[in-house]
C-alpha cells in the first residue's frame, strides 16, 4: 500500500530556515525559536494570509532576520494603531517586542507582498477555505479556483519561467453540511508526484464550518527549466 509524502520533503529543495549550528544545544534552541516565532506570527496575523516565513541567521550569533511573504502586508505593517483598546505601533514592532522579551535577541523583519499574478498553493487553499466558510458551493469553488490557476503564471524579473502545467484540489469533510463526510476533488493537467525534478507546490488549509472542519489541499505543478534543476536536485 502506497504512502503519501510531502512534495517539499521528498525533494528537499526549499528551506525556510537558513542557519548552521555546530553544537547540539545551539541547534535545539534555534529550532525551538523558529517554531514558536512562526506560530506567533501565523496566529497573530491571520488576515494577512501568510504563505511562508523564512528565518535567516548568520553563524552562531544573535542576528536573526525574518522574511514574511503574504497576500495582504498591510495587515501586518498597520496591524496595531494607536487606539484606546489596542497596542500602539505596527505589527512589525509587535514581532520584535515578542522576540526580544522571550529570547533577549534583536530581530529584523521584512514583509513581502505576493502579487496577484504570482501563485502559491497555500494561498489558493486558504482562499478556498474562506469561501467554504461563507457556505459557497464546494464544487463551484474548486472548479473556478483550478481554472484561475491554470490561466496564470509567475514571473521572475522580465522572463516568465514557471508556467503552470497542472493543478489538483482536494476537499475533505462534511461538505455542504452532509451527514457523512466525503471527498470532492478536481484535477487539470499533470501532477507527477514521483518525478524528483518536478516543481510541485503543496498547500493545505482548514475551513471551520458550523458542521465541523473541512480540509483543503492544493497541488500546483510548474514547468521547470534546465537552469532551475540545480535548485531541485
Amino acid at each position: 500500500m502506497g504512502n503519501k509524502v510531502h512534495p517539499a520533503l521528498f525533494r528537499g529543495s526549499k528551506r525556510l530556515s537558513s542557519w548552521y549550528a555546530n553544537k547540539a544545544v545551539i541547534y535545539s534552541s534555534f529550532l525551538q525559536e523558529d517554531y514558536y516565532l512562526r506560530q506567533f506570527i501565523t496566529e497573530s496575523f491571520k488576515k494577512a494570509i501568510i504563505d511562508e516565513i523564512q528565518i535567516l541567521r548568520s553563524g552562531n550569533d544573535n542576528k536573526v532576520r525574518v522574511v514574511i511573504s503574504c497576500s495582504y502586508p498591510t495587515h501586518i505593517i498597520n496591524a496595531y494603531s494607536k487606539t484606546k483598546n489596542s497596542e500602539s505601533g505596527s505589527g512589525i514592532d509587535k514581532i520584535k517586542k515578542y522576540f526580544k522579551l522571550k529570547y533577549s535577541k534583536d530581530i529584523v523583519v521584512s514583509v513581502i507582498e505576493i502579487g496577484s499574478n504570482e501563485i502559491s498553493a497555500y494561498i489558493v487553499a486558504k482562499r478556498i477555505a474562506l469561501q467554504i466558510e461563507k457556505r459557497i458551493s464546494v464544487k463551484s469553488v474548486i472548479r473556478s479556483a483550478s481554472q484561475s490557476v491554470m490561466q496564470l503564471s509567475t514571473r521572475n524579473g522580465d522572463i516568465s519561467i514557471t508556467n503552470i502545467i497542472g493543478v489538483k484540489i482536494i476537499v475533505n469533510g462534511r461538505i455542504n453540511g452532509a451527514e457523512i463526510a466525503r471527498e470532492e476533488k478536481v484535477k487539470e493537467g499533470q501532477i507527477p508526484l514521483q518525478t524528483l525534478s518536478a516543481n510541485i507546490d503543496l498547500g493545505a488549509a482548514t475551513a471551520e464550518t458550523i458542521y465541523g472542519s473541512v480540509g483543503v489541499k492544493v497541488y500546483i505543478y510548474r514547468k521547470t527549466f534546465k537552469n532551475d534543476l540545480k535548485d531541485v536536485i
